[in-house]
């Protein structure tokens, strides 16, 4: 049982992956793979020009949301050189989130980038 929540992960995350593989000023954190076996469904992103802090906001017309910010670890982004005020973004997904809920995602994201 627990393949099918890892089949259906998989295929929300290659579904994401693939559309923030196609803009060039969004820089993911971690790995570009879908493999359950090397991340799980958790994307933490920023995008060059747009603060991190007002993606979220941006999104709630589309019925998703995502958070933004340090997450606890304040040292993090300061080591990638990013803001650690500002953050990253965080889109988590698991094994009840839909298809159509992320397409929303990517919807809502393709229209703020």
């Amino acid at each position: 049982m627990f393949s099918l929540f890892e089949d259906h992960e998989q295929e929300l995350s290659r579904r994401f992956l693939d559309f923030l593989a196609t803009k060039r000023n969004v820089r993911l954190l971690g790995r570009s793979v879908p493999d359950g076996e090397k991340r799980a469904p958790t994307f933490s992103f920023v995008v060059d020009g747009v603060k991190s802090q007002d993606i979220p906001p941006r999104l709630e017309p589309f019925k998703v949301a995502v958070r933004a910010g340090h997450f606890y670890a304040y040292r993090l982004p300061l080591g990638l050189g990013l803001d650690p005020e500002d953050g990253v973004v965080r889109a988590s997904m698991a094994h009840y989130t839909t298809i159509e809920e992320v397409d929303r995602l990517i919807q809502g994201l393709d229209q703020i980038l």
